[in-house]
């Protein structure tokens, strides 16, 4: 009887802030700055602004954006919060009650002991000493010492609360969900729930006095008070959009972004408002700042960033470059390269992508899939709805070659410089012997719709379909035989090491492994992630996945362990490529084209996945029938999770171990309740992940 698997993974965190200076190793090559979301920002002047967002991110000019800083703070957690009390001294605050300081405008920033866990979403100093903090299920923590230390509060409120504001050291107000408005007048001991009088998500909230303030939220909310919050009156909708930002310069000029590219603004306290148009759009903008009546900035999603010296009647953009999602990139000699997104459009470099220039391939609107240079001249690329194009100079000129069928063009590989197949979807596969100048089709069954291939020779070839199914040909595509199905899986990519070592991974989180030739296959490796996008070796022992939240994973062992490599942004990865261990680009969503030159590491322990500092996971007994012990030795002191999966990569098992010393640990582990079958058992340490096989007997 088949058994289901188990996989165990250890998730440990160290401390993840040094004092000793260092560098994200993954750099941004676009968008530029960088294309992490950027959550909330503050002006300064017309000189200094300072924004955070996803994965720890942190930018700062001091230059009006002509050039930018971004502190290595080595952090993963979402930022989502930001205030200065001072010119000079602030506090971000995120993801599981995470709160950073800084006492030079952003340029370090160190880690401060939370009383809470929950998620912080907003923060508000009311002066240089006094802090206020709020967030998840009515969470308010306040400071008295500029945020050395802080203390839990209660609000009253078991509503999720997303923006805090003190007009002084005792008044504040805090908003959230359901038209939550709470008030406080001592201080944050004692609060009182206030009628807002909708049921909108709000998310902003300022007050220029004690008396007059103003809230925005979702579907174009905004609410005006002038007695405090005593009441609230709701002003006339002008957008539909929802309003993640709000900034009154003063009394009656104010401004209000959110979830498109369109701004509002009003001239005269709100009573109307004006629609502001045309934006370069990011998904949404998520802050809105001044840091006079002529001077502010937005920043949102993708990392895109605007600025405005006239009052908000013109807006510059700040980054730069495509924020198309990125499918395909291939070099020709490590100096010319090319990068392939939607709409047709595509980066090229030509400096071995210390700069990149955005091109595209005129009346061509779709997803560019698959990319070949034969000379840096003379590049072939494929794509979405049976688009095919040739340039030979370079990409100044293409010209489209006609295949003949609207199926999407999936998978571009040549066995020699003249001779290769495109797969593509509803089974479409063609055979060029000229470069691409013409193509042969191969006809094959609609149902395979091929995802991704491995050619050997002109004859023998592997391909996976996006049914579940990896398929062998030895004659040159014409016929196929199945050698293995599964269900509901996606294969996203299949790669060989020679004839008879491959290895294909999945949209579902499976590295699947073959050893003879691909006519047996098994899966090695479950559920770290959310998905798997692409496998990419340069030898026969190191090679990259790339993959989801922000991390990818990488071998040197020819695939028998794979290791986590953290990159510091939440875009999903869709393709990785290397010139050798070192010197590597990873792409993916959101135009996200990232470069590393020393293999993906950090030399800030701890933090990235480096040399050593491997935890060691042995099972006894195994094979087992109703309990084993799971033995891990920790080379730091570590925060252990224990996580357990099935096979189909579905969460069965979740235990929280806590901080736990360096040295030998064991957990007991119940089988009795599990299907008999195969298991995977993983620790994961540092950044890196050991796997263990057990099996579960009856």
């Amino acid at each position: 009887m088949k058994q289901a698997p188990i996989i165990l993974v250890f998730f440990v965190f160290v401390a993840l802030f040094s004092q000793v200076a260092a560098q994200n190793p993954w750099q941004w090559q676009n968008p530029l700055p960088q294309g992490n979301g950027l959550w909330v920002g503050h002006a300064f002047d017309a000189q200094t602004y300072v924004a955070v967002g996803a994965r720890g991110t942190i930018v700062r000019t001091e230059d009006q954006g002509l050039t930018w800083e971004m502190p290595f703070t080595a952090i993963s957690e979402f930022l989502l919060g930001l205030s200065f009390g001072t010119s000079t001294t602030g506090t971000a605050v995120g993801d599981g009650g995470i709160i950073i300081n800084t006492s030079n405008q952003g340029k370090s920033w160190s880690k401060v002991n939370s009383p809470v866990t929950a998620n912080l979403w907003g923060i508000h100093y009311a002066d240089a000493l006094a802090g206020y903090a709020c967030g998840e299920s009515g969470t308010v923590i306040k400071t008295s010492n500029a945020s050395a230390t802080w203390t839990a509060l209660n609000s009253g409120t078991g509503q999720n609360l997303f923006a805090v504001f003190f007009i002084n050291n005792l008044t504040g107000w805090a908003v959230g969900d359901n038209g939550t408005i709470i008030k406080t007048a001592d201080g944050g001991s004692t609060w009182t729930a206030q009628t807002s009088g909708v049921s909108k998500m709000l998310r902003a909230v300022q007050f220029l006095d004690e008396s007059l303030g103003f809230v925005s939220g979702y579907s174009g909310t905004v609410l005006k008070t002038t007695n405090g919050g005593t009441s609230w009156t709701e002003l006339p909708h002008y957008t539909g959009s929802n309003l993640f930002s709000l900034h009154f310069v003063n009394a009656t000029t104010g401004f209000a972004a959110g979830s498109d590219e369109n701004y509002i603004s009003t001239t005269n306290g709100g009573a109307t408002w004006k629609i502001h148009n045309g934006l370069e759009s990011s998904g949404c903008w998520n802050n809105i700042s001044f840091s006079d009546d002529n001077t502010g900035w937005m920043c949102g999603n993708l990392g895109r960033i605007m600025k405005t010296t006239n009052g908000g009647q013109t807006w510059k953009p700040i980054s730069e470059n495509s924020c198309e999602d990125i499918y395909s990139i291939d070099f020709y000699q490590q100096q010319y390269g090319m990068v392939g997104s939607d709409w047709g459009k595509y980066l090229m470099t030509v400096d071995g992508g210390n700069t990149w220039e955005l091109l595209s391939i005129p009346d061509y609107t779709m997803i560019i899939y698959g990319i070949h240079h034969f000379t840096a001249q003379n590049i072939l690329v494929t794509g979405g709805y049976g688009g095919c194009y040739r340039t030979s100079n370079g990409g100044e000129t293409w010209n489209k070659v006609s295949l003949g069928t609207t199926a999407n063009l999936m998978s571009l590989k040549f066995v020699d410089d003249q001779t290769g197949y495109v797969f593509g979807t509803s089974g479409y596969l063609a055979k060029t012997t000229n470069q691409g100048l013409s193509w042969s089709a191969i006809p094959c069954p609609p149902t395979y719709h091929f995802m991704c291939a491995h050619v050997f020779d002109e004859n023998l070839m592997i391909a996976a379909t996006s049914w579940g199914k990896i398929l062998k040909s030895a004659d040159g595509g014409k016929t196929w035989v199945e050698k293995h199905s599964e269900t509901g899986e996606v294969f996203a990519d299949i790669c060989f090491l020679d004839n008879l070592n491959g290895f294909a991974v999945s949209g579902h989180s499976k590295i699947y492994r073959t050893t003879d030739g691909g006519e047996t296959w098994t899966v090695t490796q479950v559920g770290l992630y959310k998905e798997y996008t692409h496998i990419h070796f340069i030898n026969s022992t190191t090679g990259w996945i790339s993959g989801s939240d922000g991390y990818m994973l990488r071998t040197a062992d020819g695939g028998e362990t794979w290791n986590q490599v953290y990159i510091g942004t939440h875009q999903n990865q869709n393709v990785v490529y290397f010139f050798d261990e070192q010197n590597g680009f990873l792409a993916g969503n959101g135009g996200m084209l990232l470069h590393t030159s020393n293999g993906g590491y950090t030399s800030v322990p701890g933090t990235y996945q480096s040399a050593g500092n491997k935890p060691e996971l042995t099972l006894f007994p195994n094979p087992c029938k109703e309990e084993t012990f799971i033995q891990y030795e920790l080379p730091v002191q570590a925060k252990v999770s224990v996580r357990v999966f099935a096979i189909s990569g579905t969460k069965v098992f979740s235990l929280d171990e806590g901080w736990q010393s360096c040295g030998k640990h064991q957990v007991s582990f119940s089988a009795a309740n599990l299907p008999a079958g195969i298991y995977f058992c993983q620790i994961q340490a540092n950044g890196k992940v050991e796997t263990k096989k057990m099996i579960v007997s009856r």
